[in-house]
């Protein structure tokens, strides 16, 4: 008894798992939140042991088969003593754990056996091949349950239980009738015995699948398991440990094992001289060991009992009943006990596992702050989970759940009436209802509840339940509310920034203009060349300061969302000769040739705002300019695509410079942004020009991607969509060799 599997212990949730005490005392739930999920056990298999293990069980089976044969031949003679055959048990077991591998030491077993116990000739019916014969439905019903039906080894469940049983006493009657055919050809019975020697011979093999195998099954083949896998890639399996057993206990069991002496001794000794023998007694220790200790106590009792008889009847040579009556006393005992066990085991299962279930959902309920209950509108009964006590603050111990008491005390004053609301309509409502609402607990402090109810109907579609789940979500109120007050915190540090930047930038420009003004108005005077030179610097820096401002502006009026597109008509061929020629000193000084190439398609007037769109063609090409050193710039133009009353044109802007590495071209378009910090420091710039050139192609429906190889120059390419004047298209017409309209060629021409 001590060697039954024990309550699997865990130091904050005590889940049960294979309990040694199947029908036993219940372990309690210790806590709620479980640490780890019991592994699932390893199926008994020898597949992977070593070669030398496997010979030398062979050899241990041999041994074991003979011997457990003579004992049951010489068994047979004792007076008043049934016939059991143990071997088959034991072939069983074997071929149900090690495989189907083991079949020919099994035929090997059985010749030798009928030679040397029986007797028999190697020739004869009982021979070799009736000892092969006979254990051919074993090796089928081995086959059965380890291949297509798949049983659990150690008998879990009572699923397993009952094929076992089902598939074995079946097949074996198969058994049962080649075994007396195999007698009847060599006349060790007559033709009038053989459904009498088929059924004893059924029965005593019957005894041991049902008496001997399960006890090979639970208490033999895990041990002899742990020895064949130790050493192999499978690994060790992890040992039992051994329970301590409380002394009420100890003394249960002992008092279980001296009721088998004492109704073996009753049944054997003074009763033995009775009429009709008590053998009902012989299911009293059977009962209680399966009842209170599931199937493997139950395995292991029963198979002492059987034992126990055998040795009764061997030892008082009372004849107390028929050998075969006797027989089917032992067979009965067998399947007591094994179907009593299994169901107790089975119960017990479903317990623990029901009990495992419910200490995941309230381990999972308290981790995500969510309660469950249940109204039953007819008897106005109100279950709680756990959770929903710790949520409203009540002690489950101490308060017991009612609507008055513990429910609408704790909602607040506000919001009551609209929880009274949902109380009275709870009858015939039968839609989801989802409510937020406030609890007070008792120390002042308030609770944001999320309920969401669900109606339970009957058959003829009446609620007389409600279902409830509630979610405690006053974190997530405090963080929605943490999250409204830190968005309007920047959307009002974003305003006074950008009304900063708007005034602080008015503020230059105002005096910068003045200072641009009055310097032109000097340089039209007459100068020295030195005066000249300055002035012209001067000039120069107040007109860089002035970008840097407008692009600061430019920049926080569109993150303020004030900054709008007009809608005006305006030549497209002007707009583009002034963006270049305002560009194209800058170019001239460096030596730069610079194009403006117009596909003949393109209409002459649209309807735009030519300011932004010479705005972003300046700024792309200015960069162009300051960061190509020798070649040319050219901005091309050409339609895209044309709808009914409107068209998309594709502005394309290549140099010749240095070119962009190809991880920083997703970069470049970010605010305060550069390819590179050195170019900064070499060409200046705040990194605005291509941000609000981004924003301003998005906001004329476009879009801006950029193309660049190092060393070869870069082409800026951007899409913008504008409407036709009158609703057609104008186009110029005068058109080069190559198709296309150069409507500004060397710098020469627009000078």
């Amino acid at each position: 008894m001590s060697s039954i599997p024990n309550a699997r212990q865990d130091s904050k949730l005590s889940i049960p798992h294979q309990s040694g005490r199947q029908g036993g005392e219940n372990h309690p739930v210790q806590g709620e939140s479980p640490s780890r999920i019991p592994a699932s056990p390893r199926p008994l298999s020898w597949s992977g042991a070593p070669l030398y293990k496997q010979v030398l069980l062979a050899a241990i089976y041999l041994a074991l088969f003979l011997l457990l044969d003579k004992s049951s031949t010489a068994a047979q003679l004792w007076t008043g003593a049934a016939a059991w055959y143990l071997p088959v048990g034991l072939t069983l077991a074997l071929l149900l754990v090690g495989g189907l591998r083991y079949v020919p030491i099994v035929f090997i077993a059985s010749i030798i056996g009928a030679v040397l116990n029986y007797h028999r000739p190697l020739a004869s019916w009982c021979g070799v091949p009736g000892s092969i014969a006979i254990y051919l439905p074993i090796i089928g019903i081995a086959s059965l349950l380890r291949g297509r039906l798949r049983i659990d080894l150690e008998l879990r469940r009572l699923r397993d239980v009952a094929q076992f049983a089902l598939v074995s006493l079946g097949a074996e009657i198969l058994a049962a009738i080649i075994g007396a055919l195999t007698m009847l050809g060599d006349g060790y019975i007559s033709r009038a015995d053989f459904l009498k020697s088929t059924i004893v011979w059924w029965v005593g093999d019957a005894i041991s699948f049902t008496a001997f195998t399960p006890f090979l099954l639970l208490f033999v083949a895990p041990r002899v398991d742990r020895w064949m896998r130790v050493g192999t890639p499978h690994g060790e399996p992890a040992k039992r440990k051994r329970r301590r057993v409380a002394p009420l206990e100890a003394l249960e069991r002992a008092a279980q094992f001296a009721s088998i002496v004492v109704v073996v001794w009753l049944v054997f000794g003074p009763a033995s001289l009775a009429t009709y023998p008590p053998f009902y007694l012989l299911f009293i220790p059977i009962l209680w060991v399966a009842i209170r200790d599931g199937l493997p106590a139950a395995a292991l009792i029963t198979f002492s009992l059987n034992v126990g008889l055998m040795i009764a009847a061997y030892v008082s040579s009372a004849k107390v009943a028929e050998p075969n009556q006797l027989q089917f006393v032992m067979l009965t005992l067998s399947v007591t006990g094994l179907s009593v066990g299994s169901i107790l085991t089975e119960r017990k299962r479903v317990e623990n596992e029901l009990r495992r279930s419910e200490a995941y959902l309230s381990a999972g309920q308290r981790l995500s702050h969510t309660g469950s209950w249940a109204w039953n509108l007819g008897t106005g009964e109100l279950f709680w989970s756990k959770e929903t006590y710790r949520i409203f603050g009540f002690d489950p111990s101490e308060v017991q759940a009612s609507l008055c008491d513990t429910f609408l005390q704790r909602i607040h004053p506000e919001d009551r009436p609209k929880i009274r609301r949902g109380l009275d309509a709870a009858s015939i409502d039968t839609k989801q209802v989802e409510t937020d609402y406030r609890i007070v607990l008792p120390d002042g402090s308030l609770k944001h509840i999320h309920d969401v109810v669900y109606p339970v109907t009957d058959e003829s579609g009446e609620v007389f339940e409600r279902y409830g789940v509630i979610m405690d979500t006053t974190e997530h109120k405090q963080t929605e509310e943490e999250l409204r007050a830190a968005k309007e915190a920047a959307e009002a540090a974003n305003r006074a920034k950008s009304e900063f930047l708007a005034n602080m930038s008015h503020e230059i420009r105002t005096p910068m203009n003045g200072i641009l003004g009055m310097t032109e108005l000097t340089l039209d005077t007459d100068l020295t060349s030195e005066q000249r030179d300055y002035l012209g610097m001067v000039k120069s820096s107040a007109d860089c300061l002035l970008t840097v401002v407008n692009e600061i502006l430019d920049f926080s009026k569109i993150e303020s969302g004030k900054f709008e597109i007009d809608s005006i008509d305006f030549n497209l061929r002007e707009c583009l000769e002034q963006s270049i020629k305002t560009v194209a000193l800058r170019g001239q000084q460096k030596g730069l040739e610079m194009l403006c190439e117009v596909w003949p398609n393109v209409p002459a007037v649209v309807v735009g705002d030519p300011m932004r769109l010479r705005q972003i063609i300046i700024n792309l090409a200015g960069n162009a300019i300051k960061f190509t050193e020798a070649g040319k710039v050219t901005l091309r133009v050409q339609l895209e695509s044309q709808l009914e009353n409107g068209i998309t044109l594709q502005f394309a802007v290549s140099d010749t410079g240095c070119g962009i590495p190809p991880e920083k071209l997703d970069l470049i378009f970010g605010a305060f942004s550069q390819a590179d910090g050195s170019v900064t420091r070499k060409h200046g710039g705040t990194g605005l020009g291509l941000t609000i050139s981004k924003k301003l192609v998005e906001m004329m429906g476009g879009r801006i991607w950029v193309e660049s190889e190092v060393g070869k120059g870069s082409t800026f390419r951007f899409t913008a969509r504008f409407v036709l004047q009158n609703g057609f298209a104008q186009h110029h017409s005068d058109v080069d060799g190559d198709g296309r309209k150069h409507s500004l060629g060397p710098l020469q021409q627009i000078s």
